[in-house]
């Protein structure tokens, strides 16, 4: 090979040379410039936890209800009947009006009636004259006692006659007994009536009864006198009463016990607040838990078949720390930044470790619950007190163990 041959070549290989480290170099610089590291929810919740809000429990008494469905009925009701058979002359009430006691309500025809009152009281006078005359020729011995005391039960059966001719006309006005609502009419005027047909029912809205079904492993825990509460379709708010009773047998096939809670009604504008037929849930108190730990329901989590709670409780954590990058390096420091980041991995700003501190974390109770009231829960069972901080609501990022940082309650 010739001299100048093989200087070509070595001149070449030097370009060639410097051509890589200028690449190299170019590579390293660029490779080591500042990078904005990308802040995601991941990192943040690694860097601070998981956020969360907390809640404490509560002490308090709770009440063990017994629920049972019922009806509105009508502790005073009147039926009124005929009491002479005749033609209804007139009817002055209708279905749903108020009555006073004493009003009159149905008015018999009264013409038979009177017209029966004036022989009924023409063969009383004459018996009554014939058992003066008998009396005077027995006391002057022309008739025997015997034949006195045949006109004596002639003038008594006249005068049995005409007391029951005087009451029919008394009873050819219906008046009500009590005062309250007309509920039902079986009554139009013009209509033939027997003697003992019912004619109108009559409802004292004053005071009525919420009529309960009590199952029979229920019943022997109430007695007269106990107070009950109920509400209506049309009132949500609770009302208090009294059993005033307690039906002594049952023909219910499923063994329920009728229990009359006696209340007050009231008006409500032009109307009452219960009429009869109305449905209403009553309710009995069946035991008292006082002093009982209880916990609001979005706090609990159901994990298959087991309830828990996740308590939030101070511990020691591993944490990563970062090592901040200088964004002012200078030339050659970007090249050893790049140099590092072509050894360690392209994308990695920092080398990571780790250091121990205080932080706080979630911790799995597994819990049993008991009474209800409201949003709050009985808790029967479990490892939480009165002053245990309680995750509410929490995630799926949330395990035994998770670290994590509150946001809101705690106070």
């Amino acid at each position: 090979m010739s001299k100048s041959r093989l200087g070509s070549l070595v001149t070449a290989v030097l370009v060639l040379l410097i051509l890589v480290v200028l690449l190299a170099v170019a590579v390293l610089y660029w490779l080591g410039r500042p990078q904005a590291q990308a802040v995601t929810i991941e990192k943040i919740q690694a860097r601070e936890g998981v956020p969360v809000e907390v809640t404490r429990p509560v002490v308090m008494d709770f009440v063990d209800w017994l629920y049972c469905d019922g009806e509105v009925v009508a502790s005073v009701r009147a039926v009124p009947g005929a009491r002479v058979a005749e033609i209804v002359e007139a009817v002055h009430v209708r279905v749903g009006e108020p009555v006073e006691p004493g009003q009159v309500l149905i008015q018999f025809r009264s013409a038979d009636l009177e017209a029966a009152i004036v022989a009924a009281r023409a063969a009383y006078e004459e018996a009554l004259r014939n058992y003066s005359r008998y009396e005077r020729l027995v006391a002057e011995r022309v008739l025997s006692e015997d034949r006195l005391e045949q006109a004596r039960t002639r003038r008594d059966a006249a005068a049995s006659l005409l007391r029951e001719a005087e009451s029919g006309l008394q009873y050819a006005q219906v008046v009500s007994p009590v005062g309250g609502i007309v509920e039902s009419r079986w009554v139009e005027p013009g209509e033939y009536k027997r003697e003992g047909d019912e004619l109108l029912s009559i409802v004292d809205l004053s005071a009525v009864e919420v009529s309960a079904l009590v199952p029979e492993r229920d019943v022997g825990g109430l007695s007269v006198g106990m107070e009950g509460q109920f509400q209506t379709e049309s009132s949500p708010q609770w009302l208090s009463g009294r059993i005033s009773r307690i039906s002594p047998a049952t023909q219910d096939p499923n063994r329920f016990f009728d229990v009359y809670v006696k209340v007050d009604n009231r008006r409500t504008g032009e109307g009452w607040l219960m009429l009869p037929g109305m449905y209403a849930q009553a309710r009995f108190v069946r035991g008292v838990a006082r002093d009982a730990l209880a916990v609001r329901d979005d706090t609990i989590v159901w994990e298959g078949n087991e309830r828990v709670v996740y308590v939030v409780e101070e511990a020691t954590a591993q944490f990563a720390v970062e090592t901040a990058v200088d964004p002012e390096a200078g030339f050659f420091g970007r090249l050893k930044r790049g140099w590092t980041r072509l050894g360690a991995g392209r994308g990695k700003a920092q080398e990571e470790r780790y250091e121990e501190r205080q932080a706080k974390k979630a911790r799995r109770v597994l819990v049993s619950l008991g009474l209800r009231e409201g949003e709050l829960v009985q808790l029967r069972q479990g490892d939480v007190g009165p002053s245990s901080l309680l995750i509410v609501n929490a995630s799926d990022d949330v395990r035994d163990g998770t670290v994590v940082s509150i946001v809101k309650g705690g106070q």
